[in-house]
């Protein structure tokens, strides 16, 4: 009787926490340097690209990679920057686990196609660039002004912390030290 009992608790135990997780949204861990690509849609909510998220249509640039729906989440002192591609018109609000960390400016029309490039030397995209401090980070991206369906990018830049400079600079002032002690006489 008590083996069934126990083993009765553990199954509710499992089927309320796996109630839980089904309603947790995933987050989606990215990389240093990558321009990654994300829609919106009509009503300014943004999701992935496909085929990582296959409920879009956006088409992805040459030169970033696909990702899925928000939220995006990365660790350390960064960079993040935003970025409309094709039809400049969109305008964007960046959010760090809820939070605004600030918006992107404002769109100036015009069409920049598909290039991250050009749209990066274009001052009619909108482009948005947010140092954020140490620790856990978890983006999400709100259009709030021209709302169309489309395809835009970001990207995070890490940026070492001073410790971790102070290291590296101590180990390369070392190297002519090591290098002398080794060389014959």
């Amino acid at each position: 009787m008590r083996f069934a009992a126990s083993t009765a608790f553990r199954a509710l135990a499992v089927f309320v926490m796996g109630l839980g997780y089904v309603g947790t949204a995933q987050s989606v861990p990215i990389s240093d340097g990558i321009w990654y690509t994300f829609s919106t849609n009509a009503g300014g909510l943004t999701g992935g690209c496909s085929p990582a998220d296959p409920t879009s249509g956006c088409v992805i640039p040459s030169g970033a990679v696909d990702v899925g729906p928000s939220p995006w989440t990365f660790s350390g002192v960064s960079i993040f920057e935003v970025l409309d591609l094709f039809t400049l018109v969109d305008q964007f609000e960046v959010f760090d686990f809820g939070t605004s960390i600030g918006t992107t400016s404002a769109a100036g029309g015009g069409d920049c196609l598909s290039s991250i490039a050009n749209c990066l030397a274009d001052p009619k995209a909108s482009y948005g660039s947010f140092a954020l401090g140490a620790g856990a980070h978890s983006i999400t991206i709100q259009n709030i002004a021209g709302q169309t369906a489309g395809a835009h990018v970001f990207r995070l830049s890490t940026v070492p912390e001073p410790a971790t400079l102070a290291l590296f600079g101590l180990g390369l002032a070392g190297i002519p030290f090591v290098r002398r002690r080794r060389t014959p006489a």
